[in-house]
């Protein structure tokens, strides 16, 4: 509970007794309006007229119903002095964050990330609010916490990197401060007390070039990936490093093949690509950082813009991640961002298939248990074969046969190839702002 207020006005309410102490200037609040839901406001003034203190409220503040009931309040600034005084009992929000719409990057500038239009949150124990847009720009020194020793104004060194949105306390006022930086932990220069991770995105590893019909045609390296961005909001429930969102799809994928094994598991540029693993270990390994492989209707939409019967420049294996193109120079990479989805490595499925071979019925007809889990139980199938995991795209050597709706139906799961990886998916973490 709150302390109970009175309804004056939508800038103005009142409590009994003398609490100007408590409501001093630029203090947030939120106030309960009941069925009109909570207000967050915050204090331009306060004076005290026996029995009762008049709270007025700044010109950004949400406007106050006459169904106010009672008020709550963050406090100033952190440390003792900001404190709320131990007579009031009051429900704080401690950690809070709220935005009116996502994060995004700017339409037609391939190095802008935009604010929402508002943002209240906390920063240290300290509330601040955002009452008007900002843009972050990667090409600007100003935007981020610093340029040494690695100076990111320039597109190169972006290359295949995520990078952090960080809200930041500011020398004076309640308006946070934001900057980028490639730290993601705190930004150079600040900690966990003045600082605050609001988001990030990805860079585009290597320049795509003219492609027709192409979602990401022109766009060059170190570019921000437009899918890539993510907020404390709307992100996945796994890490969201090296992921992009797939609109239709519905979930967040990773850019690049699987490289690290277990906990270790990534979606990096430029990582050993993870192959000569059994479908059951592949799935243990997304599992270890929260994530799945993709479903066949899945790795056809988000594989979607990606090269089309054709296989990687040189049709060897491309032994790392990220960056390659295709035997016409065409980039490899879909309409999201993913990349080599197609021509590089068959890359495994959630989905089951079975497949017949031969005449011999009575032989693919019989049932028996198959020692192929790795000590884990065993598998109960019809015939030897009776039991397929599709893998997706096609290899290196594969041709024409390559592409988003390319399909391999012969393999069992415990298969392991040096021609076999993966790619991770993740459901979104919470409900997306439109």
């Amino acid at each position: 509970m709150g302390l109970s207020a009175t309804y004056v006005d939508v800038d103005t309410f009142t409590v009994v007794g003398d609490k100007t102490a408590n409501f001093v200037v630029d203090r947030a609040l939120q106030c309960d309006c009941g069925v009109d839901g909570y207000k967050r406001t915050f204090v331009l003034s306060s004076s005290y007229s026996d029995p009762n203190t008049t709270v007025n409220l700044a010109a950004h503040s949400d406007n106050l119903s006459a169904n106010l009931t009672s008020v709550e309040w963050s406090v100033v600034d952190p440390g003792v002095t900001g404190n709320i005084p131990a007579d009031m009992v009051v429900g704080v929000i401690a950690k809070y964050y709220m935005h009116d719409q996502g994060w995004q990057p700017k339409s037609g500038d391939n190095s802008v990330i935009q604010s929402p239009n508002e943002v209240s949150l906390d920063i240290g124990g300290a509330s601040y609010y955002l009452s008007s847009q900002i843009e972050l720009d990667v090409d600007t020194a100003g935007d981020w916490d610093t340029t040494s020793p690695t100076d990111y104004t320039v597109a190169a060194t972006r290359a295949g990197k995520d990078f952090y949105v960080y809200a930041v306390q500011p020398g004076s006022g309640t308006t946070p401060s934001f900057l980028l930086s490639a730290n993601s932990t705190t930004p150079s220069g600040y900690d966990a007390g003045n600082s605050r991770k609001m988001g990030g995105f990805h860079c585009l590893c290597v320049g795509v070039g003219t492609i027709g019909g192409h979602e990401l045609t022109g766009y060059a390296q170190g570019d921000i990936l437009p899918a890539s961005v993510w907020d404390l909001f709307f992100r996945p429930r796994s890490s969201p490093e090296g992921m992009v969102w797939s609109e239709n799809a519905g979930i967040w994928v990773d850019i690049y093949l699987q490289s690290g094994t277990g906990e270790s598991t990534a979606s990096a540029y430029g990582g050993t690509i993870t192959d000569t693993r059994a479908w059951m270990d592949h799935v243990d390994d997304f599992a270890a950082v929260k994530k799945q492989l993709l479903s066949d209707a899945e790795f056809q939409i988000i594989a979607a813009g990606s090269n089309e019967e054709t296989n990687i420049n040189g049709s060897a294996d491309p032994v790392t991640t990220g960056g390659h193109s295709d035997t016409g120079a065409q980039r490899m990479l879909s309409n999201i961002g993913c990349e080599d989805c197609a021509g590089a490595m068959w890359q495994w499925l959630l989905d089951q298939s079975w497949r017949s071979d031969g005449e011999d019925l009575a032989a693919v007809q019989t049932w028996a248990w198959h020692d192929e889990t790795g000590g884990k139980g065993e598998l109960y199938l019809q015939g030897t074969t009776g039991d397929v995991k599709l893998l997706a795209g096609g290899d290196w050597a594969f041709g024409a046969y390559c592409g988003s709706r390319a399909r391999l139906a012969d393999s069992s799961r415990w298969v392991a190839g040096a021609s076999l990886g993966g790619r991770g998916r993740s459901e979104p973490r919470a409900s997306r702002f439109y």
